[in-house]
């Protein structure tokens, strides 16, 4: 019975994906496909590779050959337009970051309530106010500075402390857009 059960659902998923219905209706507002976006602007995208599946190289004229961290829907690797158009245009960057985690209540540097997609950063490697991309976590913005936070390292907001225990400390990849 069990194998029946997996069985359709794995057709109902193949007929879906045929259609190239499967995933459309789960993209937010605000994303693009990867690949459609650039190559629209005239820049060559390649896939990363197995050890890096969410991430790609975009090879653009006016910025040369950068990293793209992207957010998977399925099969598709999406990303939010403003931080494409920036990539696009030359105004976004990838490093590699060192990332904890925090869960303090207050105010941060810029004067916002800490909330999910809040990062604090060391303003002379991030600018505050930049949009970000933050492999394993999801987008945010630098809103906030800490006393241990300099040089490549980001500390990231979670409404508990269980939850900053389980993230720990990673290096990470960090797709740092335009400021807003």
């Amino acid at each position: 019975m069990a194998n029946q059960v997996i069985g359709g659902l794995l057709a109902l998923a193949g007929a879906a994906l045929a259609a190239g219905t499967a995933w459309a209706s789960t993209v937010p507002p605000g994303f693009v496909h990867v690949r459609e976006f650039f190559e629209q602007k005239g820049c060559k995208v390649e896939w990363a590779g197995p050890k890096k599946p969410n991430s790609v190289y975009v090879t653009c004229p006016l910025t040369g050959r950068m990293e793209i961290l992207c957010y998977r829907i399925g099969p598709k690797l999406y990303i939010k337009r403003d931080f494409a158009d920036a990539v696009s245009r030359g105004g976004a960057r990838t490093i590699r970051v060192e990332a904890t985690c925090y869960s303090l209540r207050g105010r941060t540097a810029l004067g916002t309530v800490p909330r999910v997609g809040t990062v604090a950063v060391d303003p002379k490697v991030i600018p505050l106010r930049s949009l970000l991309y933050v492999e394993g976590y999801s987008y945010g913005r630098a809103e906030d500075t800490g006393a241990i936070i300099k040089g490549y390292k980001i500390d990231v907001w979670k409404p508990t402390a269980d939850e900053c225990r389980q993230w720990g400390r990673r290096w990470v990849g960090v797709t740092v857009g335009p400021q807003r």
